[in-house]
């Protein structure tokens, strides 16, 4: 039997709204492995990815998440 792993991130966002009622436009976020303390600043969701992809196997989490949805 395989023991879990648990990995943590803390994902921060920042931007402003145009108006009250408006959704918040993101210009760029944080993400920061709680573990080890790692942190980066991105404007692409494809850096952040890219940051998940160094602690996470992505490619498995994808293929899960398509089979629930579809």
């Amino acid at each position: 039997m395989s023991e879990t792993e648990i990995v943590s991130f803390v994902l921060r966002f920042t931007g402003r709204r145009d108006a009250l009622e408006s959704p918040l436009r993101v210009s760029c976020g944080l993400i920061r492995h709680v573990q080890r303390g790692e942190e980066i600043r991105f404007t692409h969701i494809k850096d952040m990815l890219e940051f998940l992809s160094r602690y996470m196997d992505l490619s498995q989490m994808e293929k899960e998440t398509l089979s629930i949805g579809g």
